[in-house]
This record gives structure tokens, sequence and C-alpha cells, in this order.
């Protein structure tokens, strides 16, 4: 039996505050995984905390939520064009509501995910699927 996975992103805009009258775009990818993880919490430490990679062969999609309501984290990862890439996420909102980077072009056999914490640890969560 197959595993199957769907990535659905959906940007709204309303002139309601409950959304009823939104404006919709979707972007949803596909994919059968062999391997995934999902919501998986780590820490992030300032000295950077590695997410190893290397046991896939590719990777679909790859989401980092940064859950800390006070610092920025840094994403560092290489792209299928061998490309190194760092980008930062902002500090979750007061509410709780986290910061998200989705990242769809990974190259997990050149370099494992790093996460850096900027001036103190603080929890992200990390969530794959890929071959």
């Amino acid at each position: 039996m197959s595993d199957y996975a769907r990535l659905k992103l959906i940007y709204e805009k309303s002139t309601a505050s409950d959304y009823s009258r939104a404006l919709q775009h979707y972007v949803t990818e596909v994919f059968t995984p062999d391997e995934h993880l999902i919501a998986h919490v780590i820490e992030a430490a300032t000295g950077g905390t590695t997410v190893t990679l290397g046991h896939l062969a590719s990777v679909n999609i790859l989401v980092v939520a940064n859950l800390d309501t006070t610092n920025f984290v840094s994403v560092t990862w290489t792209d299928t064009a061998t490309n190194a890439n760092t980008q930062k996420i902002g500090a979750a909102s007061a509410a709780g509501k986290a910061k998200v980077l989705v990242i769809p072009d990974v190259d997990p056999t050149a370099a494992n995910l790093v996460i850096t914490a900027d001036t103190a640890a603080c929890l992200c969560e990390v969530s794959y699927g890929g071959t």
C-alpha cells in the first residue's frame, strides 16, 4: 500500500472578518512519499541544530515553522542546483501563530538542514515528505 501526501496552501483575502466573502487562491502539490516526518518539534540552538536529511534520495516538500514568540530563526539548506540558501523566519505572533517557511527545492544528498536561533534557543516544527 502506498502513502499519499498533499500540501495545500490557501491564500484568502476578504472584506469580512469571518472570511465569508473571501477571494481564494489555491496551490496544491500531490506526491507519493516513501519517507515522511510530520510536525516534529525540535529545539533550535543559537549555534545551529541539524536536521538530518541524508537518508532521503529526494525531498518533495519541507516545512519549517518557528513556534517562538520572541526570536527569529535562520534556516540553511542546499537546493537541487547545489546552491546554499539561508532564509530567516520571524517570531510567532503573540497569539502563538507560527511563522512558516515552505521549501519546495531541497537536495538532501548535498547537505542537511540547519536551523539556527537568533539570541536564545527556541522551538521549531519540521515536516517533510520525500523518497
